[in-house]
């Protein structure tokens, strides 16, 4: 009997303390980001390059045909700079002008000389000169080279009000066009030529080594863009302004710490793709502590009785392990004191917002130690009060990143650029138990664009 009580007062003082398990550290997988866009509107006045275009052409014509028999006339004839309207990438170009002439006709001439001349006719000469309305069509293109192509051409000539020789029936105004034609078509040529000049790549390369570089945003950490390809939608013609929106394919991530952002030079335009908006999977850092912290709140120095039996939480500390499992080290005192360790697997509650561990349990060590010290510690249900205890609300932490996500998409980059942004979903895809944090990967969706002053 004396023996017996001795193994017995060994069995009920003996501390527990299993073998404590061991934490691999592993490192998550890399993020595989989906081919997000970026829709850059861009807006090129082109005025500039229609007033060369004028500039380099006169804006008098004059001349004159006089044959010995037939028509004798003089002309002049003045333009006004260019209007502008616009429709999809067609721009028309409208100029009114203004045209006087003079002239005679000779029925019969003898040795270069008029014999039969008639009475001298004018139109515009003093008096208000003649209006003719000129147009021309001009189609515009971007090709993959960032060349601006336009393919002028002059649409119409139209006489408001014709000169009619009455006394002839004839209408000299059609001579005048035919004569004033040619200029008019060489400043289509100018037009063209003009536009080309534009270096509209230079300009979107400014735009890219922008995209190209490393934004800060805040507490969450670096946004890179990380563009690859560029498209540009159909061109919209408005006034002398043309407007397009210039796609930009990327693979936005976020990282913890900067890193080294390679330059590269732009590469050439290629087809746009029905892609909008923006993916990003944004790592959310959960450090253990907090949840430690959350745990010990509801749990420390509480005390349960099994029977005649009594346990007294001291203390809970939370860690990870091989990227999956959730480590409890559970330290405790009473009727029996020590340290056991509980594992489970976390999972993800999106219905709920949280973040749960269905199956956590005494990992085998301490579960094989109790059964042979103190197998009444199961009947407490501590794993199961601990269980609930330990889901995650993770409600609030992705409202906090969906917000700070939002401010950050919202700033000005560069001089006389404004990322625009609109988040408008934060899910969670994956976690992953590190050693020290629980990391939460989540998956935001929404659109962005680039405002260009």
């Amino acid at each position: 009997m004396i023996v017996c009580f001795g193994v017995w007062m060994l069995a009920s003082c003996k501390t527990i303390q299993p073998i404590a398990p061991t934490l691999k550290e592993i490192k998550p997988p890399a993020i595989s980001q989906p081919v997000s866009t970026i829709n850059i509107p861009i807006n090129v006045d082109l005025n500039p390059f229609f007033k060369m275009a004028e500039d380099s052409m006169p804006k008098e014509f004059s001349g004159e045909e006089h044959p010995c028999e037939g028509i004798r006339y003089a002309y002049t004839f003045n333009r006004n700079p260019f209007s502008f309207s616009g429709n999809s990438n067609f721009l028309n170009l409208h100029i009114d002008g203004q045209y006087k002439l003079s002239g005679s006709y000779c029925s019969k001439c003898v040795y270069d000389k008029c014999i039969l001349a008639t009475p001298a006719f004018s139109c515009g000469v003093n008096e208000a000169m003649r209006k003719i309305s000129i147009g021309y069509k001009s189609e515009i293109n971007i090709l993959p080279n960032y060349i601006i192509q336009t393919k002028t051409s002059l649409d119409y000539l139209t006489p408001i009000d014709p000169c009619k020789i009455s006394f002839l029936k004839y209408e000299i105004t059609d001579k005048l066009i035919e004569a004033i034609k040619p200029p008019l078509k060489d400043l289509a040529k100018k037009v063209d030529q003009e536009t080309a000049k534009f270096k509209l790549k230079d300009y979107v390369q400014n735009f890219w080594n922008t995209l190209s570089s490393e934004q800060s945003i805040g507490e969450i950490g670096f946004l890179h863009l990380n563009p690859q390809e560029l498209s540009v939608s159909k061109s919209n013609m408005k006034g002398s302004d043309l407007t397009f929106n210039l796609g930009v394919q990327c693979s936005p991530d976020i990282t913890i710490r900067p890193k080294l952002m390679e330059k590269k030079l732009i590469p050439n335009l290629i087809k746009p793709t029905e892609a909008k908006g923006f993916n990003i999977a944004l790592d959310i850092h959960a450090p253990y502590q907090e949840l430690s912290e959350l745990l010990n709140k509801q749990f420390a120095n509480t005390v349960y009785k099994v029977g005649g039996k009594k346990i007294i939480i001291d203390g809970i500390k939370v860690l990870g392990s091989e990227l999956t499992k959730i480590v409890l080290i559970l330290t405790f005192s009473g009727s029996k004191k020590g340290i056991v360790y509980l594992e489970g697997t976390p999972q993800i509650d999106n219905k709920n917002n949280k973040i749960t561990i269905p199956d956590l349990s005494f990992n085998l060590q301490s579960k094989n130690l109790l059964l042979k010290i103190a197998d009444w510690f199961f009947e407490g249900k501590i794993t199961e009060k601990i269980k609930a205890a330990a889901a995650l609300d993770y409600t609030a932490q992705i409202n906090t990143a969906k917000a700070n996500l939002q401010l950050q998409l919202n700033k000005k980059i560069a001089e006389g650029m404004l990322l625009k942004g609109n988040v408008k979903e934060l899910n969670i895809l994956d976690i992953y138990p590190l050693k020290n944090e629980l990391l939460i990967r989540t998956y935001s969706t929404g659109d962005i664009s680039l405002q260009v002053k």
